[in-house]
């Protein structure tokens, strides 16, 4: 896949990993463009990033043949700040989404109902939006849902994180995922290869259309709390170097390695792979260890996820 340049800006404080492809477009045809963002994926947690265990083999070939952003900052060490900067293209100064946005935090963190948002204005310019997964900028009746920023299709869970990475989206008293502004039915399985089913099933819809996309694919992974029940886990079974905690974080980031592979594959099957930019960082830096399963690494950079540096 041929590559060109395109310049991005880079905002300081927090360092996050910034890998592109950019395929070489005719200039007539609108661009489709597919928004990877992990969660508490640490700098130095890819095979392309030097970690001499993790197998991120998808990623990797990714940097290889695609275009490496490592001066790309994101706008805080934190998740609700770094979204909103994604989302509106502002400061969280000028934003003023200063912190995650948490139901027992005072004051709560939305993100504004008068916001400008990136798939507002493109979808003024003919695209069809859509976000899955994480979002993670605020619920009413603070602000609307997803779809009332300029989305046209939401999937996915509303707060930090969900109760489990093992789908439990259905839950009548507190509901964990949601469709559009409906609780999601319970399905069975990781949440992060059933997310991506999901982004599947709008790739096929989207090949059929004559709008070009923007889709965000915000993982949740790594993000705690996790399970050991995750696919990618049986590479790492029987390293008897690894601790329980390092074989399943390192499981659910090869896993959502595969997952990423999924998507890049689809878009080949259905040819849009020629005209589509496909971006992918992390939100902030790596989770300290202290929780059950969380071991991701920063190096060769010295902090880890709420630290500036």
């Amino acid at each position: 896949m041929k590559s060109v340049f395109r310049a991005l800006s880079g905002v300081t404080f927090a360092i996050s990993l910034g890998l592109a492809f950019f395929p070489a477009l005719a200039k007539e045809t609108p661009p489709n463009i597919l928004f990877i963002l992990t969660d508490d994926l640490g700098y130095g947690d890819l095979g392309c990033c030097g970690h001499p265990t993790i197998q991120t083999p998808r990623l990797d070939k990714m940097a290889e043949h695609g275009v490496r952003l490592t001066q790309f900052y994101v706008t805080s060490p934190v998740c609700s700040p770094t979204r909103a900067s994604f989302m509106t293209g502002r400061h969280p100064q000028r934003s003023g989404i200063h912190h995650a946005d948490l139901p027992e935090r005072i004051p709560r963190y939305p993100l504004p109902d008068s916001a400008v948002t990136l798939p507002e204005l493109l979808k003024k310019k003919g695209y069809t939006t859509a976000h899955f997964v994480k979002w993670h900028l605020g619920e009413p009746p603070d602000t609307p849902m997803p779809r009332g920023h300029g989305l046209d299709f939401f999937f996915g869970s509303m707060g930090g994180r969900p109760s489990s990475s093992w789908s439990k989206f259905a839950r009548s008293h507190n509901p964990q995922f949601f469709t559009n502004e409906e609780p999601a039915k319970t399905y069975e399985g990781h949440v992060t290869d059933l997310t991506t089913d999901k982004v599947l099933e709008h790739l096929e819809m989207a090949a059929k259309s004559e709008q070009p996309f923007y889709f965000n694919v915000w993982f949740n992974a790594p993000h705690e709390p996790l399970t050991p029940i995750v696919d990618k886990i049986s590479l790492y079974e029987d390293n008897p170097n690894l601790t329980e905690k390092q074989k399943v974080y390192y499981g659910t980031v090869s896993n959502m390695d595969k997952n990423v592979g999924r998507i890049l594959d689809k878009l080949t099957e259905l040819g849009l792979d020629k005209n589509t930019f496909v971006f992918f960082t992390s939100d902030n830096g790596p989770e300290s260890h202290s929780y059950q399963y969380t071991a991701g690494s920063a190096k060769p950079l010295r902090g880890i996820k709420t630290q500036l540096w």
